[in-house]
């Protein structure tokens, strides 16, 4: 379909510490954050040292072109939570000549707030743009690239001792979750059962201080583990799709923290970022979508 150009959706990261009341503001729907908070997410943005990392800033650029090669058709990116930034992709695909579009979003399980607020804003800013079309794939996790690279991830740590398998994905409000749990749930049984794995939970991660959000939390679960005895927790953030301040801090920090305060020895598998292995699961989903 020499008409059609693939929009990769993600969500977005913050290069400079002036960017964060922005970023902070789009991702609170439009609420100016206070100082302090400003001032929490940035310690934690220090703490992995965001400001100095081309390539924290610059993943997704860098899986873009992973895909483009795969695919051999142009792929465009933009970003939830940056300013000006779908619609900037939209003017390059509209001068471009494209008349349709297939939108992927990084996030490989579908949930009407998250990967759903991808679809409401592009559909809004599509308005504008009469003659091009645009489909969505809502959900990737079932292409077996996706489920190979998480076992390949994975089998270092399997047959270590008390070792528990501790997967995770980002929480989101249990009224707009839609199939997201049930998705996240036969996921990691798929894995575990593909890799040999016995002793595994799932926990949800990154939720605001507020009731009615997806759980149990990552902390509830590690509290839980270490009273059972536990002596290795191993976490697989299957829910996301890179190194970034969801991973680098609140795993590798924050949970890292309680693992260890609790005597048991904290393991994460490595994210994906660009590996081809994942990309692949990408690009098959887009590939199906293209012969249909």
């Amino acid at each position: 379909m020499n008409n059609t150009a693939v929009l990769l959706l993600s969500f977005g990261t913050p290069r400079t510490p002036e960017d964060l009341v922005s970023y902070m503001t789009s991702i609170r729907g439009g609420r100016i954050p206070t100082e302090r908070d400003v001032a929490v997410l940035r310690q934690r943005y220090d703490a992995i040292h965001q400001w100095d990392s081309l390539t924290l800033q610059t993943m997704v650029e860098h899986q873009k072109f992973v895909l483009q090669d795969l695919l051999n058709i142009p792929v465009y990116a933009a970003y939830l939570h940056i300013s000006n930034s779908m619609e900037t992709a939209l003017k390059i695909i509209s001068e471009q000549g494209y008349t349709h579009i297939i939108g992927i979003v990084t996030s490989p399980f579908y949930s009407t707030a998250g990967t759903g607020a991808y679809e409401r804003k592009l559909d809004s800013l599509l308005a504008n743009y009469p003659k091009i079309t645009v489909e969505y794939i809502k959900e990737w996790w079932e292409q077996p690239s996706f489920l190979s690279y998480w076992c390949d991830a994975i089998a270092p740590y399997i047959g270590e001792g008390d070792g528990l398998f501790v997967y995770s994905a980002h929480s989101v409000p249990e009224h707009r979750m839609g199939n997201y749990k049930n998705s996240i749930i036969e996921a990691a049984h798929r894995i575990s059962g593909k890799a040999g794995i016995g002793n595994w939970k799932l926990a949800f991660q990154s939720a605001p201080p507020r009731d009615g959000w997806l759980g149990p939390s990552v902390e509830s679960m590690i509290n839980e583990s270490l009273r059972e005895g536990t002596k290795r927790i191993i976490f697989v953030p299957f829910g996301f799709v890179s190194d970034h301040v969801e991973v680098l801090y609140d795993n590798d920090v924050e949970c890292r923290k309680l693992v260890e305060a609790g005597g048991a020895v904290y393991n994460r598998a490595p994210m994906p970022n660009g590996n081809l292995i994942f990309m692949q699961a990408m690009a098959s989903a887009i590939t199906e979508r293209l012969e249909m």
